[in-house]
């Protein structure tokens, strides 16, 4: 009679065998990392964070230069309210004011405006006169250089001392209004005419208004297309005396050359389009400016 084997003995023989070699292992060594291992890793991780920063950048800027499109669609909310109390015409570019500076309020110094857009500047704040919620996030140099009651008229120079408490900011330096097609207010021997009032445009009156630009989030208009081949820097990022020479600030996905704006178009939408120095942009368009053509 053949024995048979205690298969319950062997497999106790073997789980001890077992346990045997796993004890006599060093512990540190189990869940140890060889060193090309590591390195393999590290460089693993530094490829994605290299291909994923672009990305986020691009996104951040994306989503501030949304920011202010919103921004500025508030602001021609506030110039159609300011038509709805001046028989229909929008906001102009200035109007006669004997308590304003040098006779006059430019459109960001207008008190209607202010009131449609729920701003109240202490009086004699001319041009530092905005509240921070008010201007576009990648106005940095605004946004980083408030000033208080004495700088209200301070327009073309640094201001002398930043008040962060009190202060407010540059609309000017935020914004800016496309002046052609825009009544004047001189006469035909180019004198002021402080006594007449000089109102804008009544939209109706602008023949395809979806197509033609009001205002922008730059620091000026520039209708002859001179000043913005000026800056080969972001003048958002600090300040151009005589107040950054009224160019243009391509200050969206800025390049050195040429960057995004913000449009306002008469019809209230706004769209970003491209400029800059090179040559070939969107806003290089003069259909884009003239409202009559």
């Amino acid at each position: 009679m053949v024995e048979r084997p205690n298969l319950s003995n062997t497999r106790v023989h073997e789980h001890a065998m077992s346990a045997r070699m796993h004890t006599s292992r060093p512990s540190h060594l189990r869940w140890a990392f060889t060193l090309v291992e590591v390195l393999v890793v590290i460089s693993l991780i530094t490829l994605l964070i290299s291909m994923l920063l672009p990305s986020l950048g691009s996104s951040r800027e994306n989503t501030r230069m949304l920011t202010c499109g919103s921004m500025l669609r508030q602001v021609g909310i506030a110039t159609i309210h300011y038509s709805m109390g001046n028989r229909g015409y929008l906001l102009p570019q200035s109007v006669p004011a004997p308590t304003g500076p040098g006779g006059r309020y430019e459109w960001y110094q207008n008190p209607e405006f202010h009131l449609a857009l729920g701003m109240r500047p202490p009086a004699g704040w001319n041009y530092y006169n905005t509240p921070s919620q008010y201007i576009c996030p990648n106005a940095r140099w605004v946004l980083e250089n408030p000033a208080g009651a004495s700088e209200g008229n301070n327009k073309y120079a640094l201001p002398s001392s930043i008040d962060t408490v009190h202060g407010l900011h540059r609309m000017d330096l935020t914004y800016g209004m496309n002046p052609i097609g825009i009544p004047g207010w001189w006469d035909a021997n180019g004198v002021v005419q402080y006594t007449k009032v000089i109102r804008g445009r009544k939209l109706e009156g602008v023949p395809k208004a979806s197509s033609k630009m009001y205002m922008m989030d730059s620091t000026w208009s520039d209708p002859q297309f001179g000043a913005r081949f000026r800056y080969w820097e972001n003048p958002d990022a600090t300040f151009f005396a005589p107040a950054n020479n009224w160019a243009i600030a391509w200050r969206h996905n800025f390049t050195g050359q040429r960057g995004n704006v913000n449009v306002l178009f008469y019809d209230n939408h706004v769209t970003a389009l491209t400029g800059g120095s090179t040559g070939g942009n969107q806003m290089d368009d003069i259909y884009l400016w003239d409202p009559d053509r």
